[in-house]
């Protein structure tokens, strides 16, 4: 974690930082770093040990970075951690960042929940136009039909 930059380090409530919520701020990485870099973390200044969450491998004092994905990670420290007395808890956790960089240069999304979501939305949005528009074009047929039964009656000009 470097210091000096706006929104880092980043302070979060008690117990965690994200979700799996598309919606909610992730900790990003800072600027551009290479896939396999060693990540070390720290919980109130205290250097934390890090293992992959779910799951039962050993705790390391390292993480490797994996450019691009989102990754549950469980912190642990072997001291009592003192909270921050000047940090104050808001509604809404703000971090700002620079979202790392894919190989190509532009920013790597690492919510495909919410890219499966906006799909899903579209689908639903084309299947519900595809029924209007054979509903109006019912209607219109139907109009013109009766439009044509009133000329063909007798008396009707």
């Amino acid at each position: 974690m470097s210091f000096g930059i706006p929104g880092n380090p980043i302070y979060s409530h008690a117990g965690g930082y994200g979700s799996q919520d598309p919606f909610r701020p992730r900790l990003e990485v800072q600027g551009t770093l290479p896939g396999g870099t060693s990540l070390t973390f720290y919980v109130g200044g205290v250097e934390a040990e890090v293992q992959p969450g779910g799951s039962t491998d050993p705790w390391s004092t390292t993480y490797r970075f994996s450019p691009g994905s989102v990754t549950e990670l469980n912190l642990r420290v072997a001291a009592m951690v003192t909270p921050d007395p000047a940090y104050q808890e808001t509604r809404e956790p703000t971090a700002h960042s620079t979202p790392a960089t894919g190989p190509r240069g532009g920013p790597v999304n690492p919510s495909t929940e919410m890219m499966f979501g906006l799909i899903a939305i579209l689908v639903i949005l084309g299947i519900l136009a595809f029924y209007l528009g054979k509903r109006a074009k019912r209607s219109q047929k139907e109009s013109a039909q009766e439009s044509a039964d009133e000329k063909d009656r007798p008396g009707s000009e």
